[in-house]
């Protein structure tokens, strides 16, 4: 799975309702389901973003390397 981003398409006459249904009921899945353990909170300083890690090790510190992951790098380079 790695890098890859979701992308999600709804046709235009769909309700936020509908699109909110689809969201909780993934997480239902998500959360009740044999993956639970593999989610975790945001190491990001102010994030309180959760993810599923994925990784192969289980070792993800951040919702997304782009955002936090590449503040927290920049921080500590910054800093030394």
């Amino acid at each position: 799975m790695g890098h890859e981003r979701a992308e999600w398409h709804l046709p235009d006459t769909t309700l936020v309702g509908d699109a909110l249904g689809v969201l909780a009921t993934d997480a239902i899945h998500i959360l009740g389901g044999p993956d639970r353990s593999r989610i975790k909170n945001c190491q990001g300083p102010g994030c309180a973003g959760l993810y599923l890690d994925t990784s192969r090790g289980a070792n993800r510190r951040w919702c997304s390397m782009n955002t936090c992951g590449n503040r927290v790098k920049k921080s500590r380079l910054a800093a030394s």
